[in-house]
């Protein structure tokens, strides 16, 4: 899947899971809120794609080759587009940052009248904040992002979708580490997390429990089991990486986790918490999004040529697959109207958008 792929980002809560209670518990929305915010979705996700997903597939390369220098990570540096296996990347809204939970409204100077339609629908959506995210997955190394900040950098191994069964999701019970052993691979976790510009003492005044656990594992090519070492701030593991941001407790998932490998490797990083970070998050402008999301995709032909492809980020393959969904996406495009007025609305909340913003700007000639 390449950046001219959108995926979706999320999962859908299960009975008896967090996200589900937090939607339980969550304020209501009124009717003409929910239809609001519907058309306010409509206008943000449903333009053209291909400029959109390009844009922030270079943001998440910039983002992810400044971590792979801090933490000195065995990859081939720097990460180039054609160094990508996969992009993962999701429609717009989805980026839109929010008030803390469980609050349902995004994070915007009109509050709680973001839904208010006495109020410009322009003036509010552009209101909105975007951070970076989505996921870059290189042969070694797959890196996440969320509301603007780095969430996960796992390791690529044969071993990876096993140790997540047989090891993650029962790490706590495992054995307790001696105490040298626990202090180098807590040292080992500081220094990461440091490097990744994780603000060290607001996690120590956190409070948050950090005990480091020691499980066994017999990598692929290994003869015996080898000791891998987790170090959680924040107790009882829970496995998806949602849970965290629906339900702000230790009962679920810790804060950050760090997974050491028997060479002292660095396995997986996660930060379910962007306040922790020292430096801002990556936000990409509400009227650069705007522009790019609806500049028309470029004529197939253009597509087809190295210089297309160079923007557009898209390998011959993708080119190919989107050439053959191109009427399929347009018949989606057409068809996925709320109704008559809604579909009149947006159509005239684009029109003053198309006025107000910045022409776009050919971008084949930069590098990579």
């Amino acid at each position: 899947m390449g950046a001219g792929v959108a995926c979706f980002i999320g999962s859908t809560p299960r009975p008896g899971d967090p996200a589900e209670v937090w939607q339980q518990s969550a304020p209501r929305l009124s009717i003409a809120q929910v239809k609001e915010s519907q058309v306010m979705m409509m206008n943000v996700d449903y333009g053209a794609s291909l400029a959109w997903q390009a844009a922030v597939s270079r943001a998440m390369l910039l983002k992810a080759n400044w971590l792979a220098n801090r933490l000195n990570l065995p990859i081939k540096r720097p990460i180039y587009t054609t160094d990508v296996r996969t992009w993962c990347i999701g429609k717009p809204y989805l980026d839109v940052l929010r008030e803390p939970m469980p609050s349902p409204y995004p994070d915007t100077v009109f509050g709680h009248d973001i839904y208010n339609t006495n109020f410009s629908r322009l003036r509010r959506i552009l209101a909105l904040k975007f951070g970076l995210q989505g996921v870059l997955d290189t042969s070694t190394f797959e890196f996440s992002f969320n509301n603007g900040q780095l969430q996960d950098i796992a390791r690529r191994d044969a071993s990876q979708g096993e140790r997540s069964t047989d090891g993650f999701a029962n790490h706590m019970k495992e054995s307790q580490p001696i105490p040298d052993e626990a202090a180098q691979a807590y040292q080992l976790a500081t220094n990461w997390l440091a490097a990744a510009d994780v603000n060290l003492d607001m996690l120590e005044k956190s409070r948050l429990p950090h005990p480091v656990h020691k499980a066994q594992y017999q990598f692929p090519g290994d003869l015996l089991p080898q000791p891998v070492y987790f170090v959680d701030w924040g107790t009882n593991y829970y496995g998806m990486y949602w849970a965290y941001q629906f339900w702000h407790t230790n009962e679920w998932h810790p804060t950050v986790s760090l997974e050491i490998g028997p060479h002292n490797e660095l396995l997986e990083m996660y930060i379910g918490d962007p306040t922790f970070f020292r430096n801002s998050p990556m936000l990409i402008p509400s009227k650069t999004l705007w522009r790019l999301v609806h500049t028309p995709n470029p004529p197939l032909q253009y597509l087809k040529t190295t210089a297309g492809m160079r923007e557009f980020i898209m390998t011959t393959d993708e080119v190919s697959d989107y050439a053959s969904h191109l009427t399929n996406r347009l018949w989606l495009y057409e068809h996925h109207q709320l109704d008559p007025v809604s579909t009149m609305l947006i159509s005239n909340d684009l029109k003053r958008l198309n006025s107000e913003l910045i022409p776009y700007t050919n971008n084949s000639t930069k590098s990579q």
